[in-house]
């Protein structure tokens, strides 16, 4: 999972919001009332779909946000996870810690997919051969 979760408040504008998805390159933001409690999620894919009806972008996030924001917990098994976002349709889980009020981090199909498939860094690396001979 990606550790860092952007938030942004319910009321908060979509211009607001693809600000912050294109400061930080996220893909989602967690849509949180002002007692920072998750209600949606409100992605690249929502926003592009708001553009083609001509959704003012100075309307509030709740507006075009996802709902209900689905999580997992930390401790779940990643294909536990996996199963998860196929049977529910989405490409990400807001994870959490013990309580789902509790949001740590997200796991997208991306990054399942990527561990499942032995492409991150860190097992390439594992598989590089190093020519002690040079």
């Amino acid at each position: 999972m990606t550790p860092s979760v952007k938030a942004k408040h319910i009321d908060e504008s979509l211009l607001c919001i693809m600000e912050e998805l294109s400061k930080y390159r996220f893909g989602a933001v967690l849509i949180t009332d002002r007692e920072n409690t998750p209600h949606g999620v409100v992605s690249k894919t929502d926003l592009a779909l708001s553009y083609k009806p001509g959704i003012d972008s100075q309307v509030a996030a709740e507006t075009i946000m996802s709902a209900p924001v689905i999580t997992c917990s930390q401790d779940d098994f990643l294909e536990d996870a996996i199963h998860k976002m196929i049977f529910t349709d989405v490409h990400r889980l807001f994870v959490h810690k013990k309580d789902p009020q509790n949001i740590v981090g997200v796991l997208s199909l991306t990054d399942a997919a990527r561990i499942c498939s032995g492409s991150c860094h860190a097992c390439m690396s594992s598989r590089i051969k190093v020519d002690k001979n040079r």
